[in-house]
């Protein structure tokens, strides 16, 4: 059978390219919702809440593949990881949404905790799946 790449070669660079994709899919998708989310809780307009939702996601997602290295390593089980990841993301969103919106203290950490456990939820959902 002809194969222009071999699939020895081309394996690992699937699995890159695929969990790079899922990732960016996930990701725009939890950008989206959580946008919605603040929306609905009426935090602010949606123009608004979509550029907080964009900017604590992606200082949540820096942080994030931190922890990523740290599972790879060994250094942490996925549960574990899972779990610190979800507390870290809503420590790190809700201080963006407090730099975002600094007298609205419960507001923000409210809408942080429902906008992670909504998303994490569809993480677990996700992973489990897959």
């Amino acid at each position: 059978m002809f194969y222009p790449i071999h699939p020895d070669v081309a394996g690992p660079g699937v699995y890159i390219i695929f969990g790079l994709t899922a990732f960016l899919v996930f990701s725009a998708i939890v950008f989206v919702l959580e946008a919605v989310v603040l929306w609905l809780l009426k935090w602010d307009a949606f123009g608004r809440s979509l550029l907080s939702s964009f900017l604590m996601n992606l200082a949540s997602t820096i942080f994030g593949i931190l922890l990523i290295g740290l599972s790879l390593i060994g250094l942490l089980n996925d549960f574990l990881g899972f779990v610190i990841s979800f507390v870290l993301s809503v420590l790190i969103e809700g201080g963006v949404l407090m730099l975002m919106k600094r007298n609205a203290t419960r507001e923000n950490w409210r809408v942080a905790i429902i906008a992670n456990v909504i998303s994490y939820s569809l993480l677990g959902i996700f992973l489990l799946a897959f």
